[in-house]
């Protein structure tokens, strides 16, 4: 059942400060107010800014998610729980096993724990009708396995394994003669003893081929049309190496494997991990736009008009009457800096000072000193590649049927902009035209002058309509912009 797997509270990719200390944050919140097996996630890299936050306050890093695809390991037998077969062994163990747990197959494998195929319960019915046939006489059995399925004792001095037949001796009664040793009567008739027979034989004789394997890592909806073509009753899933690490049936894939998800700090799935599309997504916390998806079943989803999700999360904490640590409302207060800018942001409100403040005096910091620390400890523009710069807090959106993407980079002046220019605008180009979009743009946000220079590749007819300053070719001078989401996101939609 789903509701048997924990719950990942995760952000948008390449998440900011406050798509990471939310996530912490909440998924605390949910383990201690709630009662979940909450874990904290990261869809993305963590940027310098937020791994100080995370160094001040003592947080380790959340858990990289890379995709919530389900995978064959997710719905699997593990190895631990299946019935493994050599191929010395008698045919009589694999039919007892089928027999007492309704399985149609189990593997066999050889020392090394590698697949050398499978044993079917369709193979031995159809061995055991044709008794009769001489193409299947029997040559040699394991004389114990086919004593004891007799009722009988192996005589002493018998070895386990040896030529034999059956006959009826002139008393009528039934006889094992194994070569070169006396003939002994078996408790039962000449039928059943030769079907007793034929299943002493060793499985090795017997062997199907494995049919389709798959990996462990292998996700589900890869090989739904595989499995749908197949008349297989179950498939073997092996590593890399060959070694068997479970076994997946026709069952297995009803199971509920979706991952449980939060999602926090976004709420369009173009944001979102890959696969999140295949995933029980249950909440979201968020303070963007609303660009839902449509769910399949209803979901609480917590928007506020605030300019942060961590001013959220405290808010949260605050309603149950849970007292925050210091650590706790360090990474609250850390994300609400960040995504305010240090309180000087236009998406600010009266809600988010309030908190601030609150979660400053718990975590024993200096709002304004705490936060131009923050942001100088988060100024990569010399440090990284273009495409990296670009990366670390890009967000991708749709709007009519054109896609585009804004990216932002908070930092302290813009001379180490300006050296940059050059390689920063090749490529957001490059990234543009490789991702088929309408428009890129780069966002580079002067904390302490509230100037933002908006660096843009997009179609010159778009380009002709912007009225802001061009002091260089693309670059766009936006005096009083700090915010993407309340003031260069708007006027993009606008345009376009």
């Amino acid at each position: 059942m789903v509701r048997d797997k924990p719950l990942l509270v995760v952000g948008h990719k390449n998440p900011d400060t406050d798509s990471i200390c939310s996530a912490i944050c909440y998924a605390r919140y949910k383990r201690s107010v709630a009662g979940e097996r909450a874990i904290a996630c990261r869809a993305g890299s963590i940027n310098r800014q937020t791994r100080h936050a995370l160094a001040t306050f003592g947080a380790d890093d959340p858990q990289l998610l890379a995709d919530v695809l389900p995978r064959l390991s997710d719905i699997m037998i593990a190895r631990e729980a299946l019935y493994l077969l050599h191929s010395d062994q008698p045919l009589c163990e694999a039919y007892r096993i089928m027999t007492d747990n309704r399985f149609s197959f189990l593997p066999v494998v050889d020392e090394s724990g590698r697949c050398t195929g499978k044993v079917t319960a369709l193979g031995i019915a159809s061995l055991l009708s044709r008794l009769d046939e001489p193409e299947v006489e029997p040559e040699k059995a394991n004389l114990a396995a086919f004593t004891r399925l007799c009722g009988a004792d192996l005589p002493p001095g018998l070895p386990e394994s040896a030529v034999g037949r059956i006959f009826v001796d002139a008393e009528g009664r039934t006889m094992m003669k194994p070569q070169g040793c006396e003939a002994f009567p078996v408790p039962v008739g000449p039928a059943q003893a030769a079907a007793n027979l034929m299943l002493s034989l060793p499985i090795g004789g017997f062997l199907e081929p494995p049919g389709p394997t798959f990996f462990a890592t292998t996700p589900i909806r890869d090989i739904e049309h595989t499995i749908n073509r197949s008349n297989e009753g179950g498939f073997i899933v092996t590593d890399e190496g060959g070694t068997i690490v479970g076994v997946v049936t026709r069952m297995n894939f009803m199971t509920d494997s979706r991952f449980r998800l939060v999602l926090v700090d976004h709420n369009e799935f173009s944001q979102s991990v890959e696969g999140i599309e295949y995933a029980s997504v249950e909440e979201i916390i968020d303070h963007h736009r609303i660009g839902l998806q449509r769910t399949n079943e209803p979901i609480t989803v917590i928007n506020r008009v605030v300019g942060s999700t961590c001013t959220i999360v405290a808010s949260m904490y605050e309603q149950s009457g849970t007292d925050l640590d210091a650590s706790t409302a360090g990474l609250l207060l850390s994300g609400l800096l960040s995504d305010t800018v240090i309180l000087n942001s236009p998406t600010t409100t009266a809600t988010d000072r309030a908190a601030a403040l609150r979660l400053a005096q718990t975590a024993g910091v200096s709002l304004e000193a705490y936060g131009r620390e923050l942001f100088a400890a988060g100024s990569e523009v010399e440090s990284l590649g273009p495409e990296a710069i670009l990366g670390q807090d890009r967000k991708l959106y749709g709007e009519k049927g054109r896609r585009f993407s804004v990216s932002q980079i908070e930092m302290v002046g813009f001379e180490a902009f300006w050296n940059r220019r050059g390689d920063l605008g090749a490529a957001l180009e490059a990234f543009r035209l490789g991702q088929d979009l309408y428009l890129a743009a780069l966002m580079v946000t002067d904390i302490t002058t509230s100037t933002t220079l908006l660096l843009l590749s997009a179609p010159r007819a778009f380009r002709d309509r912007i009225a802001y300053p061009e002091p260089a070719d693309g670059v766009y001078e936006m005096r009083g912009v700090l915010s993407r989401k309340k003031q260069v996101l708007p006027f993009l939609l606008e345009l376009l």
